[in-house]
């Protein structure tokens, strides 16, 4: 059993707040937090770079668009997400 410190257990959950990720409520828990409703452009365009440069080296090493492909589409349908 790996024991880990409590104030690194309260330091994790301080960062999840502050990044929006989790919320609090007093004596109850800590709840995920629902999906942001105003969408932050920068870091779109943040995680479709990510993507690209992804895709570019995955191609790069030989795997085929359809099998990149494939694995979004899986990705997608798999995590319940949106997806058109």
């Amino acid at each position: 059993m790996t024991s880990i410190n409590p104030n690194t257990i309260q330091k994790a959950y301080r960062e999840l707040e502050s990044e929006g990720f989790i919320y609090t409520v007093p004596g109850r828990g800590n709840f995920v937090a629902p999906a942001p409703k105003n969408l932050d452009p920068k870091k779109i365009e943040e995680l479709y770079s990510i993507l690209k440069d992804t895709v570019t080296e995955l191609n790069f090493l030989g795997i085929p668009a359809e099998q990149i492909l494939d694995f979004v589409r899986n990705t997608l349908l798999q995590g319940g997400l949106k997806h058109d």
